[in-house]
């Protein structure tokens, strides 16, 4: 039996999974055609980590939705209150 996501759905889903890993703050997920995007924003100070933890419960995540095509997973993470100036 097959059945289907919507892409709204599967970005809430993995923004929901992204979100619940330890020392996330908060997390922006962005679909694409071939790449999904998990940007995570930290109050910690040391953010060595977060990245293979938020990668390891999306890809679990993904795994267990079983996608026909499963896209590239890109995390990105950034401390919160950290800004970039402008010179």
């Amino acid at each position: 039996m097959a059945g289907g996501v919507t892409r709204r759905s599967l970005r809430k889903i993995l923004l929901h999974s992204a979100e619940s890993t330890d020392g996330v703050a908060s997390a922006r997920v962005r679909l694409r055609r071939r790449a999904i995007t998990v940007k995570v924003r930290s109050h910690r100070l040391d953010l060595a980590g977060i990245d293979s933890r938020v990668r390891e419960t999306v890809s679990q995540r993904l795994d267990s939705i079983e996608l026909a095509e499963r896209p590239a997973l890109r995390v990105r993470v950034t401390q919160v209150g950290k800004r970039r100036w402008a010179a």
